[in-house]
């Protein structure tokens, strides 16, 4: 009789080689600063050269607006479930040849054998 674990092992193994692209995650920390008495907040690396994946879902069709046409789009992000992502960091994406700075939009959902990531684009991206 094989082991759920082991069962686990393996579809991981096999769900990170479809993950066809990388990541770097970065968070926000809070640093006094004893000099100036003032807290900042400071941009740290958690990871770099992550395996990821990204999924992208949309509405069928597109909404007009009085200024332009808006679009739904759901962006997932498929990661190892070993690596802490914290809501709110950001992520970029490279993919197809293509890097795209994202904001983690809420907190993960982490299973046995990955995470899902709710993302949004930056400001800058959009």
């Amino acid at each position: 009789m094989v082991k759920l674990d082991s069962i686990r092992k393996l579809a991981r193994k096999y769900l990170e080689k479809l993950y066809e692209g990388t990541c770097t995650i970065t968070e926000f920390s809070n640093v006094y600063d004893p000099v100036t008495h003032c807290t900042k907040p400071v941009k740290n690396v958690i990871c770099e050269g992550v395996t990821c994946h990204l999924s992208y879902t949309t509405a069928p069709a597109v909404k007009n607006t009085d200024t332009v046409a808006a679009m739904d789009q759901n962006i997932t992000l498929f990661i190892s479930p070993d690596i802490l992502v914290k809501p709110g960091s950001m992520i970029e994406v490279t993919q197809v040849g293509r890097t795209t700075k994202f904001e983690a939009s809420g907190a993960p959902v982490v299973y046995p054998t990955h995470q899902e990531i709710g993302l949004s684009l930056t400001d800058k991206e959009a």
